[in-house]
């Protein structure tokens, strides 16, 4: 199977999982790019992955669909193809095996549209899960491919859910309504001006995947002000927390979903009637995985202003003795780092593109989008570490040192985790 999907499902269906069957309250447009869309509940947790899908997941079941534009980026998809066709060659998305003989496909009819069903059952950490693949032909003549995944026997039970989404997967109304926020308010209400907030010192606004001082911290907002407001949370404590919009304050995170603590910004406009938006379950942050088909290396962020790391072997120190962790179910959890982590701490970092991104020993690290000394990517620990490998968010210190947090998922008695540790990253 697919390596992304390995991870994604066993974080997703142990955080998920356990499922109760009952009526759900209500559903949410998901965009699919510009042009595409899908329709899921709407208290389904929607992460966006590093190949530019999406995965929409639910109680014991969720969905991961790929709309025309993307899927004709990652696999070679032909005009005269028919839907079997279509299925064999989006296969690679999400198995590593050999695609399915033609006869073990199943060809049918969704809604009047051509389509493709391919069924198969897959053991998750020794739980079996049933998969259902689509290749579905859309309203505009174009292909899409979704997969669909659910605990053994549960996407029998709700078969006609299923049929729902799948159906709802198809070209966007131009009509506007929907969107990727869940639950989120594009600002103020009663027409007042819309609610930004900013900070002028930097490294002082922590950035976190979801509201409350428990929620992995990634980042700090960048210097400036303007970041928009999408959502208001007020914590059991009353402490308030706003959801910013992620292209604005971290277009480089791999989180879904970014937070700020209203204590520690500057706010302008009419903050006290944004609309109130829930919390996102604790749901760790997957590190993305190289783009599918060896795409190569994305395209350096633009012009680098500041200091540029040398080139030349750097070791990775841990700046705590202890993990913190954030586990579904559990709160936090502490544990040493020596026990979390195993495996060279160190290696080459080579600048690639004056500076616009860094080669740390196969893993890619992007400066940020606006050319400032913020650099994020995947750092990949030995094999046989209990914790394989995480998100680095990082800032230059100076031409020899980088300073900020490693971000990591694993799973401790079957329940899902997310860890921040501080790190510096020294040359020499």
């Amino acid at each position: 199977m697919n390596r992304r999907f390995t991870f994604v499902l066993i974080i997703g269906w142990v955080l998920l999982s356990a499922f109760s069957v009952g009526a759900q309250s209500g559903t949410q447009v998901v965009e699919l790019g510009e042009n595409y869309q899908i329709v899921v509940p709407d208290d389904w947790t929607i992460q966006e992955e590093s190949d530019g899908s999406l995965s929409l997941l639910g109680l014991g079941w969720g969905v991961f669909p790929y709309q025309p534009d993307l899927l004709d980026t990652l696999v070679d998809i032909s005009v005269n193809m028919d839907a079997v066709e279509v299925l064999q060659e989006s296969f690679s998305l999400f198995f590593s095996d050999r695609p399915p003989a033609a006869r073990d496909i199943e060809e049918v009819e969704i809604d009047g549209r051509d389509a493709a069903l391919y069924v198969t059952e897959v053991d998750i950490d020794g739980e079996p899960y049933d998969y259902w693949l689509y290749a579905l032909e859309l309203s505009d003549k174009q292909w899409g491919v979704i997969l669909v995944v659910g605990e053994q026997g549960f996407l029998d039970e709700i078969d006609g859910d299923v049929e729902d989404v799948v159906i709802s997967f198809d070209r966007a109304s131009q009509s506007g309504a929907g969107g990727l926020r869940q639950g989120g308010s594009s600002g103020g209400s009663g027409g007042g001006e819309a609610c930004t907030v900013g900070v002028d010192t930097r490294d002082t606004a922590r950035l976190r995947v979801g509201p409350g001082e428990n929620r992995t911290a990634i980042a700090f907002l960048p210097v400036g002000d303007g970041y928009t407001v999408t959502g208001r949370f007020v914590d059991d404590g009353g402490g308030v927390w706003y959801q910013l919009d992620k292209d604005e304050a971290a277009p480089q995170s791999a989180a879904s979903e970014i937070w700020v603590s209203a204590d520690e910004v500057d706010e302008t406009g009419d903050c006290e009637n944004v609309g109130d938006t829930s919390a996102p379950p604790i749901v760790p942050i997957v590190p993305g995985a190289p783009p599918a088909g060896g795409g190569g290396e994305p395209p350096p962020p633009g012009p680098v202003t500041g200091v540029v790391p040398l080139s030349g072997f750097y070791r990775i120190t841990f700046l705590s003795a202890m993990v913190d962790a954030s586990c579904e179910g559990t709160g936090n959890i502490q544990f040493p780092v020596e026990e979390a982590y195993e495996g060279s701490a160190s290696g080459y970092i080579t600048v690639l593109d004056g500076g616009a991104r860094l080669n740390y020993e196969g893993d890619i690290w992007t400066r940020a989008a606006d050319g400032s000394g913020f650099y994020s990517g995947n750092l990949t620990f030995a094999p046989g570490s209990p914790i394989p490998n995480g998100v680095v968010y990082l800032n230059v210190i100076s031409a020899t040192e980088l300073r900020g947090t490693l971000v990591s998922n694993f799973v401790i008695d079957g329940v899902g985790c997310s860890d921040t540790v501080a790190i510096s990253v020294r040359r020499g």
